[in-house]
């Protein structure tokens, strides 16, 4: 009986698109989703985060991220903390990716990262976005064209 693999509904919020990486020449459409739950969970998340962030501010260059780690990063767009996976460290700036949201961002990571604490870390709170790839579609492969004057 074939039912049993039949696959229900997913209702989900599409929180990023990635662009795609034409350095690698992956062109495929990957989303980042949050679940109906992620709302409710980041109501939590991030307040607590931001209380502890100012109860706890971090020293300026006593914590150094490496790639892999999940940290609390201080996003420059609003100054807010948030949770995110270490991506890569270039010298002076960081690439993380938010591990609640699925953008990523590079940015001068002095004064922006901290370890991320106990009480909102990803054993606590799962990551409230995860990456889900679209099936048999793909960004279309731009050529580059020359202008000639």
């Amino acid at each position: 009986n074939n039912n049993n693999n039949k696959k229900l509904p997913y209702t989900a919020i599409v929180s990023d698109i990635k662009q795609p990486d034409s350095e690698n020449k992956d062109y495929s459409i990957y989303l980042s989703i949050q679940e109906e739950a992620a709302e409710n969970n980041l109501n939590q998340i991030q307040p607590l985060l931001a209380q502890e962030m100012l109860e706890n501010p971090p020293l300026a260059g006593a914590f150094r991220p490496k790639r892999g780690d999940v940290i609390a990063a201080r996003w420059p767009v609003d100054n807010a903390w948030y949770r995110a996976k270490v991506d890569k460290v270039i010298e002076k700036s960081i690439r993380v990716t938010f591990i609640d949201y699925g953008n990523s961002d590079e940015f001068a990571y002095l004064d922006r990262v901290a370890k991320l604490p106990v009480t909102c870390d990803s054993t606590t709170f799962k990551a409230q976005s995860k990456v889900v790839k679209l099936a048999y579609v793909e960004y279309p492969k731009v050529v580059s064209i020359k202008f000639y004057y």
